[in-house]
């Protein structure tokens, strides 16, 4: 449909109408992501479980670079 629409659109129009479209598509995302700014409760456990996550990794992963190199702590 959109690209019919174009045919009979200049180059300014046609971005215009794309530029429209995007925006469209985007609103449900754009919503979602500032309820999810606001809810600073939500950000911190998001966050806390993330760092949690990250230093089990870590661990592991140090672990295992120390006992391939033979470093023993």
């Amino acid at each position: 449909m959109i690209c019919r629409n174009a045919a009979s659109q200049d180059t300014g129009q046609y971005k215009f109408t794309v530029a429209d479209a995007v925006i469209e598509r985007l609103r449900p995302i754009r919503e979602q992501f500032v309820a999810l700014r606001k809810d600073e409760r939500y950000l911190d456990d998001v966050l806390s479980a993330g760092g949690e996550k990250a230093r089990e990794a870590a661990s592991a992963n140090w672990r295992e670079i120390r006992d391939a190199i033979g470093m023993r702590l």
